[in-house]
């Protein structure tokens, strides 16, 4: 992605925060029903072949009460660690990267969130350095940015963008590549491989993306 023209800096901003929350939701969701129609309509609309495999797949799994279940297994099998050892590790830094739940990382992610004025961020998924929670902070983030650069809030969007590249350095970024692989790896289904290789570019790509933003802002 290219950096951003003048007068279109909020819109990039609401667009990479769509993409953060629509990761977070194929990380985080179960692939049911109508889940699933809304992902065959969202992902054809984008020219990306991984985004393009999602769409036809989660188009015929909405169709083929077969396939979807392969999908709802496939979903438990990579992404909720139902038993250890088979299948890859549940999506949580700490087990990534210290090799145990509620690790230190558990504890600076959420210092992270509590930095941010958040708390919690999915309640729901359990510890909050699951990967779709991680996504789901990067998003609200994107969001306020948005907000201040419709404000013309110009320090306010800096500080949001150091944000971001700060937790993007000190988090996902020290552990997708490993979870990603992991995924693919074990997928025996193309859908998650394709989330996993569409999580990494968008998170290694994000990083670039945000140090051109900053010019882009100074400039403005």
């Amino acid at each position: 992605m290219n950096a951003a023209q003048p007068g279109t800096t909020s819109a990039i901003a609401a667009t990479r925060g769509g993409a953060y929350w629509f990761l977070s939701r194929l990380l985080l969701e179960r692939p049911e029903a109508g889940f699933l129609g809304e992902i065959a309509v969202r992902a054809a609309a984008r020219d990306n072949d991984d985004l393009l495999l999602l769409a036809e797949h989660a188009g015929r799994a909405a169709r083929d009460e077969g396939l979807s279940i392969d999908l709802l297994r496939e979903y438990t099998f990579l992404l909720r660690g139902l038993r250890e050892g088979e299948g890859p590790p549940p999506p949580y830094e700490s087990l990534y990267r210290e090799k145990r739940l509620m690790g230190d990382s558990t504890a600076h992610v959420m210092r992270h969130y509590h930095a941010a004025g958040f708390g919690d961020i999915v309640p729901e998924a359990g510890p909050q350095d699951h990967v779709g929670v991680e996504l789901r902070f990067l998003s609200l983030l994107c969001y306020h940015e948005h907000l201040a650069l419709n404000d013309g809030a110009i320090d306010r969007a800096l500080e949001l963008t150091a944000r971001q590249r700060r937790f993007l350095d000190e988090h996902p970024l020290r552990w997708v590549d490993e979870l990603c692989a992991c995924i693919e790896d074990a997928s025996r289904l193309p859908f998650y491989a394709s989330v996993a290789r569409l999580t990494r570019a968008l998170l290694h790509e994000d990083r670039m993306l945000l140090d051109e933003l900053d010019d882009e802002y100074r400039a403005a």
